[in-house]
């Protein structure tokens, strides 16, 4: 099952993403931050992340740009979309710089979203269990 992780400040906007998400089939790690969203990446097993652009200390641009520091230091890859509420964004053009898949505006199309994230994590997360060796 993949792992979608959600970085979030607001902890309302991160309990129903994860039940939201969980209802999809997704198994749903969170965050309170970019920091602590960058440290669960490390630890290995996430396959996607959904990060907020507004947060106090490090914001979702900077996390995106180290959560693909660290997938390729480690020679992973993670999918990363980013979400604002904030209206006419100018912050997208860096977001997409940093590795961010698209800058989604709060309330989102979610069966639309689920789409577009099974199109690419199932068919990641099906490529590296077919890949496995063999003993």
């Amino acid at each position: 099952m993949p792992t979608l992780l959600i970085i979030d400040d607001n902890e309302s906007v991160r309990e129903s993403l994860k039940h939201v998400f969980a209802r999809y089939g997704y198994t749903v790690v969170v965050a309170d931050s970019g920091e602590n969203g960058v440290v669960l990446y490390a630890k290995g097993g996430i396959d996607a992340a959904l990060v907020d652009i507004n947060m106090p200390g490090m914001n979702g641009v900077e996390a995106c740009r180290l959560l693909h520091a660290e997938a390729r230091g480690s020679g992973r890859e993670i999918f990363v979309w980013l979400m604002t509420g904030a209206i006419g964004s100018l912050i997208e053009g860096r977001a997409l710089e940093a590795g961010a898949l698209a800058v989604l505006h709060k309330p989102f199309n979610i069966p639309e979203f689920v789409r577009e994230l099974d199109r690419r994590v199932k068919s990641e997360t099906r490529a590296r269990v077919e890949c496995k060796p063999t003993s």
